[in-house]
């Protein structure tokens, strides 16, 4: 057996754990956000980190055969980078389900401990607290109607039609949150992200983080966008 292809077997097999090895360095890193923000994402990473390593146990012993010494005699395995494959996706899996626990336990907060959900009252109250719904005729309605009271009210408070406009913000306590609140409702959530410009926008001055998520969550479907835009609202 040549001296050539001694180095260049073993040269190969160190080049394929280098590649593992590189996974468990790169991928966490590159698509931490995601993995973060997007339950599907991390689901994958967990089923992708369990498949490498149910094949890293048998695969040096799978090869050892083809291989030269000394790797033929032993030490062509991958087993040792078992447990760290495991502890990758453990902890990115138990990061995720931490994240869904706290978010459904702020979604089921109004359900008051579903005390006495027998009750007309009480039953929708929990109903509504699990489904956290609003459709969109019914957001288009309560747009429609705050957008008359916000287009009148300056004129109900008005001194005279000579009187300069009343500034309102300063008239009316909490005028500038009737106003988000009026935008929320007709927003995207392209435009709910922007206006919250990461803590420091319009929004941001009248409303806390989990107040406008609790509104993206009534408003919009539980869809990948609403999980990134929400990730966005801190």
């Amino acid at each position: 057996m040549s001296y050539f292809y001694v180095c260049s077997a073993i040269q190969l097999f160190y080049t394929v754990r280098n590649m593992f090895e590189i996974f468990c360095d790169v991928v966490p890193t590159y698509h931490r956000d995601s993995l973060q923000k997007l339950p599907q994402v991390c689901a994958l990473h967990l089923n992708n980190c369990l498949y490498i390593a149910h094949h890293l146990l048998t695969l040096g012993h799978q090869y050892r055969q083809s291989l030269p010494p000394p790797l033929c005699d032993g030490t062509s395995t991958f087993v040792d980078l078992i447990p760290v494959f495991r502890k990758l996706t453990s902890e990115c899996f138990l990061a995720q389900m931490r994240i869904q626990r706290d978010q459904l336990v702020e979604d089921l907060s109004g359900a008051e401990g579903f005390d006495q959900v027998a009750t007309d009252d009480n039953f929708l109250v929990c109903e509504r607290a699990i489904k956290q719904d609003i459709s969109a005729d019914d957001a288009q309605q309560l747009h429609l109607l705050l957008s008359g009271l916000q287009d009148r009210i300056p004129h109900l408070i008005k001194l005279g039609e000579d009187e300069e406009p009343v500034l309102m913000q300063s008239t009316v306590d909490q005028w500038t949150s009737f106003s988000e609140l009026l935008f929320l409702l007709d927003a995207s959530m392209q435009d709910i992200v922007d206006r919250w410009a990461e803590g420091k926008g319009p929004l941001a001055m009248v409303f806390s983080a989990s107040d406008v998520k609790s509104l993206i969550r009534a408003i919009f479907q539980n869809t990948d966008r609403r999980a990134t835009s929400l990730a966005k609202i801190r």
